[in-house]
C-alpha cells in the first residue's frame, strides 16, 4: 500500500499528469490500485491542474490527490488510512473533503479561517470556479488568519455565567466577526453587547 501511495504521489507531482491518469483509467488499472476511484477522479485533477496553470501556482501532489480522491469524505478518509499517508497528509485530505458543500459561497478569508490558508486555497483551486478563482487567490495571499479579538471573560464580564453558555455565546459572536470580514476589537465588543443583550432579551 505504501508503494502504492508513492508511486501515486510521484505521479501527480508530473507537471501534467492527467494523459497518464487518463490512461490508466482507460485500462481499468485503478480498479486494481484504487478501486474506489470514480468516475469523476480524473475529471478533477485536469481541472485542478487547469487552475494552477492559469494561477501561476506551482504544482503540488497531496493538493491533487485530495482532488482525485472521491468527494465524501468518509471514502476519502478511509483510502488515507489504507495508502497509510502521512497523518498531516490525512489531516489536509481530511479539511478540504470534509469541508461543507457551502464553503465556496463564502468569502475566501472565512473559509480560511475554518479549514487555514492552505486548506482554503486547496479548496478554491480543486472546485473554485475560473472566473472567480483570481480574486480568492488574491485575497489569501499575504493574509494571516486573526484571532478572535476577545475571550470568554468578555462574555461573562457581560453578566453571563461561567459554563457552556458562554462557550456558546462566544461562538456567536465569532460567526459575526467573520461574516462580517474580522472588524476591529471595537466592532467585536459591540457585536458581543448585541449577542449577549439579545439572549438577555
Amino acid at each position: 500500500r505504501e508503494r502504492v501511495a508513492d508511486e501515486l504521489l510521484k505521479l501527480l507531482a508530473l507537471p501534467d499528469p492527467v494523459p497518464t491518469l487518463a490512461l490508466m483509467d482507460e485500462g481499468r488499472i485503478w480498479r486494481a490500485v484504487l478501486p474506489e476511484a470514480d468516475s469523476d477522479s480524473v475529471a478533477r485533477v485536469a481541472k485542478l491542474v487547469a487552475n494552477e496553470q492559469a494561477m501561476g501556482v506551482e504544482a503540488d501532489a497531496v493538493r491533487r490527490l485530495v482532488a482525485f480522491l472521491p468527494e465524501q469524505a468518509d471514502v476519502a478518509r478511509g483510502i488515507a488510512y489504507k495508502l497509510k499517508l502521512s497523518n498531516l497528509i490525512r489531516k489536509r485530505i481530511v479539511k478540504v473533503r470534509g469541508a461543507g458543500s457551502d464553503m465556496l459561497t463564502r468569502h475566501p478569508r472565512a473559509a480560511a479561517h475554518a479549514l487555514g490558508i492552505e486548506g482554503a486555497r486547496d479548496l478554491w483551486l480543486i472546485n473554485g470556479d475560473s472566473a472567480a478563482l483570481g480574486q480568492a487567490m488574491a485575497d489569501l495571499t499575504g493574509w494571516t488568519v486573526p484571532r478572535l479579538p476577545i475571550g470568554g471573560g468578555a462574555i461573562v464580564a457581560r453578566g453571563i455565567a461561567k459554563g457552556p453558555e458562554v462557550a456558546r455565546l462566544l461562538q456567536l459572536v465569532e460567526t459575526q466577526w467573520v461574516a462580517e470580514g474580522f472588524p476591529d476589537a471595537a466592532r467585536v465588543e459591540a457585536i458581543a453587547d448585541a449577542v449577549v443583550a439579545g439572549e438577555k432579551g
